[in-house]
């Protein structure tokens, strides 16, 4: 596939990937159409909106490497009663007692559908 000089590929990894993928690409004499763009990450929050946070922790591993966790964030949502019970669903889980709160079986809910 030809690149279109528009668009570039992004990794995202510690300090030492940018001359981990040089020297790949010398040795094995591969060649991209798309410019690379190695961006350095160091752990912790690397990224945040108001959905999602991306967090960022050394691995143990036999060359350095970072693991990325994708956190959703907590929304507010809606359960559709009757279209619970037309896909057979029941509104509350079969391990949920009745003196459990409301938020409490929501959580439940959103964890199990």
């Amino acid at each position: 596939m030809e690149g279109t000089g528009h668009q570039q590929i992004d990794i995202y990894g510690p300090t030492v990937l940018g001359k981990y993928l040089d020297a790949c690409r010398r040795y094995s004499k591969t060649q991209s159409s798309y410019p690379i763009k190695v961006h350095v990450t160091e752990p912790g929050i690397v990224y945040e909106d108001s959905d999602y946070t991306v967090i960022c922790q050394r691995l143990k591993h036999r060359i350095p490497a970072h693991g990325y966790r994708i956190v959703e964030k907590d929304r507010t949502g809606h359960f559709d009663v009757k279209k619970a019970a037309n896909l057979g669903r029941s509104m509350w889980p079969d391990n949920c007692w009745p003196q459990a709160s409301l938020l409490y079986r929501y959580r439940l809910l959103r964890k199990r559908y």
